[in-house]
């Protein structure tokens, strides 16, 4: 058993409970980029219910999810969520409760909601390499990766029509952010999942 053998992001460990027992270290070797992506879309996707989210914060807590587990990305939202003073359980599962109020705060907040979480899951990670030194070498790495799905979704719309909102949430200053409508959010999240999604089996 080893936990640094992995494979397209899929560690040793991730296979075996796919499996159902223990995945042998050629088993990770042979794994396909294919069978990737269909473990990250169950595991990580599916099974958590990220696709009951508004598709704008999609990439994020799914992402979050990836590297930290589903139930701490969900959790997060469920924080932020609260400080919105939307009354949600912070349980870790997303139930038709977290799934409105999140619909409800996209609505309301737009493109500020998923900087929100962003930065929220930035302090996650400065939290953890604050208890354990030997975290600090991948803090960058983490914040990169963090920023990445909103990058790409404010890249996807940045010429589109747009206006000016501001809203401010327990702990975050208020940020200044364009947002268009909805309806060419929803279009453009979907471009940025598809293409978030194919990072995340680099090649070998």
């Amino acid at each position: 058993w080893n936990s640094f053998c992995t494979n397209h992001g899929i560690t040793q460990y991730t296979l075996s409970a796919e499996l159902g027992r223990q995945a042998t270290r050629r088993e990770v070797r042979e794994l396909t980029a294919d069978d990737a992506m269909d473990i990250y879309r169950e595991k990580y996707f599916t099974v958590p219910r990220i696709s009951w989210l508004p598709a704008e914060i999609q990439p994020a807590v799914f992402d979050h999810g990836v590297t930290a587990g589903p139930g701490v990305a969900i959790k997060l939202l469920q924080r932020l969520l609260c400080s919105a003073e939307f009354d949600v359980l912070i349980d870790g599962k997303i139930g038709p409760i977290t799934r409105k109020a999140g619909h409800r705060a996209m609505g309301e907040y737009g493109l500020v909601f998923v900087n929100a979480y962003v930065e929220e899951r930035i302090k996650f990670y400065l939290g953890l390499a604050n208890k354990k030194q030997s975290y600090r070498v991948y803090l960058r790495g983490w914040t990169n990766r963090a920023e990445s799905a909103l990058r790409l979704l404010v890249m996807t719309v940045s010429s589109l029509r747009s206006r000016k909102a501001r809203a401010t949430f327990s702990g975050v200053e208020p940020i200044e952010m364009k947002i268009v409508e909805p309806s060419l959010i929803r279009a453009a999240a979907a471009v940025a999942m598809s293409r978030f999604s194919e990072m995340l089996v680099p090649a070998r």
